[in-house]
């Protein structure tokens, strides 16, 4: 069974409007060390995720951080679909 989360699950208009408005302001962006747990139980899913970022902004500071995330899902027919999510982020120890 495929399951795929985050910047995945987003629908195409939204992707479409982050890469429109908010991704020319910036001149790099990472994503790594990614990691994801899923747990079924019935027609719900729950699952918990990690990664790591970094995004040089083309004024301002670096930012690097940490990520975790919590998406509930329900299956609706042959797919899965996020009814309920939460993601947070810290910067790393040390920095």
């Amino acid at each position: 069974m495929s399951v795929r989360l985050a910047w995945a699950s987003l629908p195409p208009t939204a992707l479409d409007s982050f890469k429109e408005s908010l991704a020319p302001q910036f001149c790099n962006k990472a994503f790594s060390d990614y990691k994801v747990s899923v747990r079924f139980e019935g027609p719900v899913a729950l699952a918990t995720e990690t990664y790591r970022y970094r995004i040089e902004p083309k004024n301002g500071a670096v930012a690097e951080r940490i990520g975790v995330a919590t998406s509930v899902l329900t299956r609706v027919g042959s797919s899965w679909k996020i009814i309920s999510m939460h993601s947070s982020a810290r910067r790393p120890k040390g920095s």
